[in-house]
């Protein structure tokens, strides 16, 4: 797209995509009557490496309201713009672009490698409580709790995350603790907290641009912590281990999805065999803050 056009855009934010075929699709705006303008602003240099395909009779690469999109072709890994136009002088510029793969890679089979099914526990083994929860203060929701496994806003409703708590049973044989990077002047990693503590903010619009989370104490043997998070503009991000970190890529995008469970290391190496459709979508919301 023609650099003149980038006067009077607000709320940039890049997207990188893999080679691939994606759809960009202006999901919701905040104000649907005065919706704002996404524009789609590919760098010089990416002629070769992806095309824009829009609907007959829309501007090349223009969304003009909710429920339009744009196919992407991508040939090869590419970083990409997007801007949003009020409709007039002091308008919104909040609203929510996503971004889908058309395509999900099938798992590849090695029909030479001999298929042992995974060990099952004894029936005489008694399962471990794994009620974890997490509370977290999320912008303009207040606190919010999800169970294990379960999306603290994510991508089917993005919001920035300022705090967080973990609620453990008492009669866990585990202890989980969080660690907050809250976004401001001198962003700094808060002290470990246990089951119980908040860290973060509340109601003071700092979103936590990172999180780490650590299993500690008598931790059960054979599990792991599963952490999904999703950044502003970013695709979702998934760590495994004992002890896990999730950062912003560019280092102050707000984290606006985050999910937290404890699993059997067996059941987490089953889960990563087989790719998610979901783990690519990437979540575009901006606002006038940003």
């Amino acid at each position: 797209m023609d650099d003149s056009r980038h006067s009077g855009l607000q709320a940039f934010s890049s997207l990188n995509v893999d080679k691939g075929l994606y759809v960009l699709r202006y999901v919701s705006a905040s104000t649907p009557a005065t919706c704002p303008v996404a524009e789609i602003h590919l760098p010089a240099d990416a002629d070769r490496r992806v095309r824009l395909v829009s609907a007959p009779g829309s501007i090349p690469g223009v969304l003009a309201a909710p429920g339009k999109c744009v196919v992407l072709v991508v040939e090869a890994p590419v970083t990409f713009t997007i801007g949003l136009r009020p409709r007039h002088e002091g308008g919104s510029v909040d609203a929510s672009i996503r971004l889908e793969p058309l395509e999900v890679p099938a798992a590849v089979e090695n029909p030479s490698t001999e298929q042992t099914p995974a060990p099952q526990p004894s029936r005489s083994t008694p399962e471990l409580d794994l009620r974890l929860q997490l509370i977290a203060h999320i912008a303009r929701r207040g606190d919010v709790p999800a169970e294990q496994g379960q999306w603290l806003a994510g991508p089917d409703a993005p919001a920035a995350i300022e705090g967080l708590r973990i609620v453990l049973p008492e009669t866990a044989p585990y202890r989980v603790e969080v660690q907050a990077l809250s976004k401001g002047p001198k962003p700094t990693w808060s002290e470990w907290a246990g089951p119980g503590e908040f860290v973060g903010s509340k109601g003071r619009a700092r979103a936590l641009t990172g999180v780490r989370f650590r299993i500690a104490g008598a931790a059960p043997a054979g599990y792991v912590l599963a952490v999904d998070g999703m950044f502003l503009g970013s695709p979702v991000q998934s760590r495994r281990g004992r002890d896990v970190e999730l950062v912003s890529p560019l280092g102050s995008d707000p984290i606006v999805g985050l999910r937290v469970s404890l699993v059997r290391e067996a059941a987490m190496a089953e889960s990563q065999a087989t790719p998610s459709p979901s783990s690519k979508i990437k979540i575009f919301r901006a606002n006038n803050s940003r």
